[in-house]
């Protein structure tokens, strides 16, 4: 059953846009410049996708070796097909998963994948053990507020958004997930969702859960948000 649920999950992530994002690039860059890291760092991109994201580490970065590595083969092949016209010679794209993992890393990049793991404090121990002395964690998820109706309302809308997710925490409780994982947290920027904004098929979704929920849009805006986390190997 396992198995069948993650050749799912992997078909469902191979046919996502090769161009669209799925983080909000301003503000990894913004967290980004603020760190302080070797003069030629290695950096992971876990769960990159398309490798956008990947490609704005890169650029932020030229000194260093980054390393786009995701699960699905044709988001690698989409990723590939996106870093064929641009100028970057630092990025390498590969097909694979954290226990195919050797080096250790001074930055590790997830973004929006978390959500995913079967076992979140496993996979980021496992991430843990290949992130250098002082090194970094960039993590983004869309979190939920910490009280009802808001926890419930925020649930059912993120998991019809988004297939196959796993896991939705607080933000206490994903800091409580890195904290058992092995990582500090140092820096938490929150990104709210920008409802108003959403394709035609997430707006009919939306307009389905408002109407069983009774809600209207500008009182569920303030419970949708991502938070991006910016940690450090304890």
């Amino acid at each position: 059953m396992e198995d069948e649920r993650h050749r799912a999950m992997l078909e469902h992530f191979g046919r996502l846009p090769a161009t669209r994002r799925f983080h909000a690039a301003a503000v990894v860059l913004e967290l980004l410049q603020s760190l302080e890291l070797p003069p030629s760092p290695r950096v992971l991109d876990l769960g990159c996708g398309n490798g956008l994201g990947t490609f704005d580490v890169a650029r932020a970065f030229p000194h260093a070796r980054v390393l786009g590595l995701d699960p699905s083969p044709g988001q690698i092949e989409a990723a590939r097909a996106n870093l064929r016209d641009l100028p970057l010679t630092n990025v390498e794209l590969s097909t694979g998963y954290v226990d195919n993992l050797v080096d250790n890393f001074d930055l590790v990049v997830l973004l929006q994948v978390i959500q995913f793991f079967e076992n979140p404090v496993q996979e980021l121990r496992k991430l843990r053990s290949r992130v250098a002395e002082g090194g970094f964690l960039l993590l983004s998820t869309g979190v939920l507020p910490e009280g009802s109706p808001g926890r419930e309302f925020a649930r059912g809308l993120l998991e019809r958004f988004i297939p196959h997710t796993r896991h939705w925490f607080s933000e206490s409780e994903l800091r409580g997930v890195l904290g058992a994982a092995g990582f500090r947290v140092e820096r938490v920027r929150p990104d709210p969702w920008r409802l108003r904004e959403v394709n035609a098929e997430r707006q009919a979704i939306l307009a389905e859960e408002l109407r069983r929920w009774g809600f209207g849009l500008e009182a569920v805006e303030p419970w949708m948000k991502a938070v991006y986390v910016l940690a450090r190997a304890a």
